[in-house]
């Protein structure tokens, strides 16, 4: 190991501690509103193409993923429930502009502008979605994955599904799955 290693290094765990602030900061704030605003309805699809979308193919259904160009570690916002990621929008030129990182946000199948899929909600499911639009993406390693509500149970067996993919998470008023 050379004498300059340890310098090299800490402009990462830098610039991953003030993404962890910021996350944690904006997901805080939005979940401190979310209670009182009401769950917006699904938007009609825009007629002005979104630079930012992505759509990626799963299964048989297509999966809305919103890329903001940045450097690793990426960083991946899952918004809870019923919620698409609109729920972020306020947070992710923030973010990206404090940390220069890549922010992934996406719609989860059935959510936002992601196709339906018939049949009950599976965990599962949702983790095989998750993984092909980051894989999709290029987003297989160094990724710090932000998970609200139910998203926390995603995240958890998405970590435990593809290990080596994760360099960090942050579960913002998380759901996981029984111990």
């Amino acid at each position: 190991m050379t004498e300059d290693t340890p310098s090299r290094r800490r402009p990462r765990g830098r610039s991953l501690a003030v993404a962890v602030s910021v996350i944690l900061a904006g997901a805080l704030a939005a979940c401190g509103t979310s209670a009182t605003s009401p769950v917006p309805a699904k938007p009609a699809p825009s007629a002005t193409a979104d630079p930012s979308l992505r759509m990626v193919s799963n299964g048989g259904h297509r999966l809305a993923f919103h890329v903001t160009p940045g450097h690793l570690p990426a960083i991946v916002l899952d918004a809870g429930g019923g919620l698409d990621s609109s729920y972020w929008a306020k947070l992710v030129p923030q973010l990206a502009k404090d940390t220069g990182s890549e922010v992934i946000t996406y719609d989860r199948a059935g959510i936002g502008a992601s196709d339906e899929v018939p049949g009950p909600w599976k965990v599962q499911d949702a983790v095989s979605d998750l993984a092909a639009g980051l894989r999709a993406l290029g987003a297989t390693h160094d990724v710090v994955l932000v998970s609200h509500s139910l998203a926390g149970e995603i995240a958890t067996y998405f970590v435990r599904d593809n290990p080596g993919w994760v360099s960090g998470a942050v579960l913002v008023d998380a759901s996981l799955p029984v111990f």
